[in-house]
């Protein structure tokens, strides 16, 4: 049998597989890794890091050297000022990065001053990745969905949200409106609009 390495002016076809003919250059080298970016258009780099409260929904804008934005939430809603500091801290190591390096990025924040870690940290890394998935899409012209993977399923049971339940009347009402638009599922809180800031005891003695 013969043996061809490829790629490599040093080796050459020998009588028994995969051993090296001796050409007595001992200089041979492996190929050198690939580079980190391969991309067919230039390499963007992320410019500005903003944030922005829409309502008390924290939400992180990136915008790369060519204009291009892209827009993240953080889901952090229970303390989103937490999150949006957790963002500022870490924007100056981002700014110059590839925003095309999403799992480094990723994996950059979580370990950044990595001796502790919680739920700011990862609502910051959530509306960063957002954001970046979002400029990705638009730099590759397709939805970010399909470039996770594709579709999961053909249809998605939505939920109608925001329900006034300050009676049972209006809840009532509110319902039926909810049916009436097509939805046939809603998700609310069954309590007063301001019961975290009523007593536990409180909330039994309304109930």
């Amino acid at each position: 049998m013969v043996g061809l390495v490829a790629d490599s002016p040093s080796l050459q076809l020998s009588p028994v597989k995969g051993e090296r003919a001796n050409t007595g250059d001992n200089s041979h080298k492996p190929p050198p890794p690939p580079p980190l970016h391969f991309h067919p258009e230039k390499i963007m780099k992320i410019e500005k890091i903003e944030t922005f409260f829409v309502s008390r929904y924290l939400v992180c804008r990136i915008t790369t050297d060519d204009g291009t934005q892209g827009v993240g939430e953080s889901c952090y809603w229970g303390y989103p000022k937490a999150a949006e500091q957790t963002i500022h801290g870490v924007a100056g190591a981002l700014i110059g990065m590839d925003p095309g390096d999403i799992e480094h990025i990723w994996n950059y924040i979580w370990r950044y001053n990595s001796n502790f870690r919680g739920n700011s940290i990862g609502g910051a890394v959530s509306a960063i990745d957002m954001a970046l998935w979002d400029i990705k899409g638009k730099r590759l012209q397709a939805p970010v969905w399909d470039l996770l993977g594709g579709k999961v399923r053909q249809k998605v049971r939505a939920i109608d949200q925001g329900l006034d339940v300050s009676s049972p009347e209006a809840a009532a009402a509110g319902a039926k409106k909810s049916q009436e638009a097509g939805f046939t599922a809603l998700k609310f809180t069954p309590m007063p609009r301001n019961w975290p800031e009523i007593s536990y005891s409180d909330m039994l003695k309304k109930g």
